[in-house]
């Protein structure tokens, strides 16, 4: 049986690559080259796979073209997202502030009005006030103009009179008040909410790239350009509890600020496309030296030429050959962070330049100190390496 399969094998290779004779004919004198089958079938798997690499090749290019168009309409969205979000919050700051002002000028008003209230209603100081209030009917119509409340034309003759239309006003202000307190502490425990779910959000995402997150907000803080103005202290309202949350709220907002403007910060993106990891961050063998040691990056491998983009938006502060890094570029992300894109064959961008967020600044290369076309990707914070892999990791879950 193994014999048969055998020989039809044969057969059909004997078939297909029969022992052929090229000639070729010069100057009158004729020769011939053999084509043996095994050439034949060497010759024919190279055409074979020359042209199914070509179909490979066109299919992945329009494929790739298709997902980085999907990734810039994300982007393009998540930054729509984000703007839509920084209005809304300004717009509920805004409603917040103006429901604050009117609540503390209306508590302030409640209390004059108590105050004279509780003036009245003493037996030993009732005459002479009515004598005070009776001679002077302005000092009443302004008090009247204040609470925006016209009297009956009758019925109203007499300082005590009037003193229980006061007490009437004063109850309907202390409800209002009530409904306007009642609203405004609402409003900060559902901001306050929103605040800490989106604070927690951004800690976590921030956590993952390995910086403390308390340092990087230190760093931010200390770097905010500086404010100033009179001061304008916030009155403290009878509800304590309410007054310490709206501070501890305003507290709260201004962290979520500074975080979001970490996050934007943070090189946090791709620098390029169809690469891999061919070495990781820290301790290594070092591929040249054959010993052991720190490797401040990690390195993609990718095609020579593949396109090279920025991590993330920042200022170009260096730009050319430097060292072993052959051609590199440095951003300047701000707040001490920073990243560097080493081994560029090509640097596509110039010292002082400002770029965006996947604006490419070269091309993979084989330059400096390099054992084949890669990139090699640094990030920096406060002067000190830490490992890109988990900031491209955090990345992910934002673009």
């Amino acid at each position: 049986m193994r014999s048969y399969i055998t020989q039809y094998f044969s057969r059909v290779w004997t078939h297909i690559f029969p022992e052929r004779q090229l000639y070729l004919r010069s100057r009158g004198e004729v020769r011939y080259v053999n084509l043996p089958p095994w050439l034949q079938c060497g010759v024919s798997l190279t055409l074979f796979a020359a042209i199914v690499w070509s179909v490979i090749s066109t299919v992945s290019f329009v494929l790739e073209d298709r997902i980085r168009a999907a990734r810039d309409h994300e982007i393009a969205e998540v930054r729509k997202a984000y703007t839509h979000l920084t209005t809304e919050v300004a717009q509920i700051q805004q409603r917040f502030l103006t429901t604050t002002l009117e609540l503390e000028s209306k508590q302030r008003t409640l209390e004059q009005l108590a105050q004279q209230e509780q003036a009245e209603r003493n037996p030993g100081s009732t005459t002479d006030k009515f004598a005070t209030m009776a001679p002077n009917p302005g000092e009443l119509d302004g008090t009247r103009q204040l609470l925006s409340w016209d009297p009956p034309d009758s019925g109203v003759d007499s300082p005590a009179a009037a003193l229980s239309v006061f007490g009437i006003k004063v109850a309907a202000l202390e409800n209002r008040l009530s409904l306007l307190d009642g609203a405004q502490s609402e409003l900060i425990t559902v901001f306050a909410q929103e605040t800490e779910t989106a604070i927690g959000e951004l800690e976590t995402l921030i956590g993952q790239t390995g910086l403390d997150v308390e340092q990087l907000v230190t760093t931010l803080q200390s770097d905010t350009a500086p404010i100033g103005g009179p001061l304008i202290l916030l009155e403290p309202q009878n509800d304590a509890h309410a007054t310490e949350a709206l501070n501890l709220l305003t507290e709260r907002v201004g962290r979520l600020t500074i975080l979001r403007n970490a996050l934007f910060r943070l090189p946090l993106v791709e620098p390029t496309e169809n690469y891999y990891i061919s070495s990781r961050y820290g301790y290594r063998q070092d591929p040249l030296a054959k010993h052991r040691a720190f490797h401040s990056g990690i390195d993609l491998v990718a095609p020579l030429g593949t396109p090279v983009f920025a991590s993330a938006a920042g200022t170009v502060i260096s730009a050319g050959r430097n060292g072993p890094y052959g051609n590199m570029v440095e951003i300047d992300h701000g707040y001490g962070i920073r990243s560097r894109y080493g081994h560029l064959h090509r640097v596509e961008v110039e010292e002082g330049q400002q770029v965006d967020s996947r604006d490419r600044i070269g091309r993979v290369g084989n330059t400096g100190r390099s054992t084949g076309p890669h990139l090699h990707f640094e990030v920096w914070f406060n002067d000190r390496t830490h490992n890109p892999r988990n900031f491209l990791k955090a990345g992910k879950r934002v673009f």
